[in-house]
């Protein structure tokens, strides 16, 4: 423990040590006395007792602690020997009379001080104005140094990336923002951002049928080549927008996905993701910080993991990288690796593995119908949802014809790829997985029913659309992740799938009914007779 006067020349030597390190931090005992401490100490890590709660660094500095209040402290130590303190001698008891409350005031002060010393793992640098204080003298404090035997401490961007991200994860999102201001300088990426919102407003301009401009349908058209979402290219083919067009008949013709057509445009996006030198992708990191977005709303997290860059998903998470950010359809990079892996078999055999290692959630926490289920990841239908919420916005772009949802087949046949560390030989069987299945299914009378999924037809399941899933402590209903509703009017991909699970759980109630709602609604004469996915 370092003893130190409140003096310009002692604690300018050690804030120019000091501000540049990640392991020292500055406690004060209010928030409000924060402002005093920053005219001091120019690092980002200046706290308030009540915020370094559960934080812990190699060194502390007190900053005036025991000063800032310095009657509480002293009605503390009245009364009260070195000595006494030595040889525990000191007697400790409650208030004869428990209606009596003036000693509670206290608590704080000494609770305090207790919390703020042990935030350090090291050394304590205690600085104070009243450096003759008798609670400082009853802790042996009495002489200060005139000077500081320290070297100068300096952390990498890595360390203060990481630190940021720390912060961030704790809550102190006040000094995660200092330190990204501060030290790491990050600024806005100066290009537009399709979020979600942003999404909804192109959507509408480029839907328009009285707009004559094609700038928006030419945004729009590469949002969904990126992505490889065709709905959109449909409703951009229904203006006669002719990229859209030839695209379809392309699709129609080769029948292969909208990412393998447009290969060109998303490679042009990719191409810094894939390099065994990423040094531009680093170098945006440092720009705009690890978590920033390319115009299609993707983290550099998401993008790596995507092309199966190790080492570069490593680096980013060595730099704070937030991995429970998600993308425009309530995706993860953690489910950008499980939607490649599901739909590529090589990627299933190369880098899947240690990327899902590095990305997979310990646990996923649901809401459903009021009671909380949590799937740890050595569960089967931790698998089961996350792969199912990694494929649906897929499936929903490219339906089975009627068939709405996912069958056993959708995991049976890329499992067979999938490595052992991730799914063991006895869950990649058809039997097993269908099983699971079911018995998750809403309207299965199961005792251990988590009610996961429900069944659209025989052998197709979607996710529960009454579940609600938490991330980053905000519970959010499924679909409301998956296809936003400001997104989803333009498609109908939710209603179409409410509308099926509808039917399925009053055919399960009274067939008759079931059949003469779904005879209503149909004018044809020739789907009358057709075969309705009932079972």
């Amino acid at each position: 423990m370092e003893f130190l006067a409140d003096e310009r020349a002692v604690l300018g030597e050690l804030d120019r040590k000091t501000r540049q390190s990640t392991r020292f931090a500055v406690l004060v005992l209010r928030d409000d006395l924060k402002a005093a401490a920053r005219e001091v100490f120019r690092t980002p890590l200046v706290f308030s007792v009540q915020e370094a709660k559960g934080l812990e660094y190699d060194n502390i500095i007190l900053y005036n602690f025991v000063s800032s209040e310095r009657q509480s402290f002293a009605a503390i130590a009245a009364g009260l020997t070195a000595a006494e303190i030595e040889a525990g001698e000191l007697a400790y008891s409650r208030a004869a009379d428990k209606t009596d409350k003036s000693l509670d005031a206290y608590k704080f002060f000494i609770n305090a001080l207790y919390v703020a010393v042990t935030r350090a793992v090291s050394n304590v640098f205690v600085v104070e104005s009243d450096t003759r204080h008798g609670l400082l003298r009853l802790l042996g404090l009495e002489q200060t140094r005139e000077r500081l035997e320290l070297a100068e401490q300096k952390s990498s961007l890595e360390e203060w990336q990481y630190e940021a991200h720390r912060l961030e994860q704790q809550g102190k999102l006040e000094q995660a923002e200092e330190v990204r201001r501060t030290v790491l300088h990050v600024r806005a990426v100066p290009w537009p951002v399709l979020d979600v919102q942003a999404l909804a407003d192109l959507a509408g301009r480029a839907l328009d049928p009285s707009s004559i401009s094609n700038k928006p349908r030419q945004q729009l058209y590469e949002y969904a080549v990126f992505n490889d979402e065709p709905a959109w290219v449909m409703r951009l083919a229904d203006l006669r927008f002719e990229p859209a067009r030839g695209m379809l008949s392309i699709l129609e013709e080769r029948g292969e996905r909208l990412a393998e057509v447009g290969a060109k445009l998303v490679k042009r996006h990719h191409a810094p993701f894939e390099s065994g030198n990423p040094k531009e992708v680093l170098r945006q990191v440092d720009q705009y910080g690890p978590d920033f977005r390319n115009p299609f709303n993707h983290t550099p997290l998401m993008l790596a993991a995507a092309r199966g860059n190790v080492a570069l998903v490593e680096s980013l998470l060595t730099r704070g990288a937030e991995v429970e950010l998600a993308d425009n359809h309530g995706r993860l990079a953690f489910h950008h690796v499980l939607l490649r892996a599901l739909l590529e078999p090589e990627y299933a055999r190369g880098p899947f593995d240690a990327l899902y290692r590095l990305l997979a959630p310990q646990a996923i926490d649901l809401m459903i119908e009021d009671r909380l289920v949590k799937l740890d990841a050595h569960l089967i239908e931790y698998f089961l949802f996350n792969a199912m919420l990694a494929l649906m916005q897929h499936r929903l772009n490219y339906p089975k014809w009627w068939r709405v949802g996912l069958s056993v087949e959708d995991f049976e046949r890329p499992a067979a790829a999938f490595p052992e560390g991730v799914l063991p030989e006895r869950r990649k069987r058809r039997q097993y997985l269908s099983g699971v299945l079911a018995r998750n299914e809403i309207l299965r009378e199961y005792a251990h029913n988590r009610r996961l999924f429900a069944r659209t037809s025989r052998g197709f399941y979607v996710l529960n659309p009454r579940l609600s899933w938490r991330v980053r402590d905000r519970w959010t209903p499924i679909y409301d992740r998956i296809n936003p509703p400001v997104l989803d009017c333009h498609l109908g991909h939710r209603a179409r799938l409410e509308e099926v699970v509808a039917f399925q759980a009053l055919y399960a109630r009274d067939k008759e009914a079931a059949l003469a709602k779904v005879l209503e609604n149909l004018e044809d004469t020739d789907l009358r007779q057709a075969q309705l996915p009932l079972e």
